[in-house]
């Protein structure tokens, strides 16, 4: 059993790190756009632990002043190649 302060201090070591992801998917985001399951599935995560993260994100560049665009999903265009005869 843990004691308080091994709890406390493994509380601050997953916030810590969860800032520090928070930080990478910023860059990653600003490198090019990406939707939330290709970032899932590039860093092995599960695609809603990532929309948690990519949420908290968002604030957090909000706040030093990023600017911020949220791009709606596209339907990759079905092309039908039609041969008569």
């Amino acid at each position: 059993m843990q004691s308080r302060l091994e709890s406390d201090i493994n509380l601050k070591s997953e916030l810590l790190n969860s800032e520090m992801f928070r930080k990478d998917l910023i860059q990653l985001l600003s490198e090019q756009p990406r939707s939330v399951s290709s970032l899932a599935r590039e860093l092995g995560l599960k695609r809603g632990d990532v929309e948690d993260d990519l949420r908290h994100a968002i604030r957090s560049a909000r706040a030093a002043s990023h600017r911020v665009a949220i791009l709606p999903a596209q339907v990759p265009r079905l092309r039908l190649h039609v041969q008569r005869g």
